[in-house]
Order: structure tokens, then sequence, then C-alpha cells
């Protein structure tokens, strides 16, 4: 999405478009789901917590 809104080349656009593999909703759950090692959820939430971790240190330190 980011690189139509950018104004980039159909050509550039074609080029990413390209390297993916395109899968219905439920065989792209269980790719997710085999490389994430986890469910989505737990992963973005470790990830949000992971961030304010850092955040919080970066604050302490100021």
């Amino acid at each position: 999405m980011r690189l139509a809104q950018g104004g980039h080349a159909i050509s550039t656009i074609a080029a990413e478009i390209a390297k993916c593999d395109v899968r219905c909703r439920n065989c792209h759950a269980i790719v997710t789901y085999e490389r994430l090692g986890r469910n989505w959820r737990s992963t973005v939430r470790l990830q949000s917590m992971a961030e304010v971790d850092a955040f919080l240190s970066a604050e302490d330190g100021s």
C-alpha cells in the first residue's frame, strides 16, 4: 500500500508483488503460525511489551 501511495513506479510495485506467495486466509494463518512458533496475538503482545520496556528504560536513563 505504501508503495502505491508513495508514487512509486508500476514496475517497482510489480516487482514487490512478484515476491509474494498468494494464499487463502487459512493457509496464510497456518504458515504465519508455523513461522512465529506461537499465535500472532502472543507475538504482537510480546513485541509491544518489549517496546514499552525499552521506552521506560530510556526514560529512566534521562
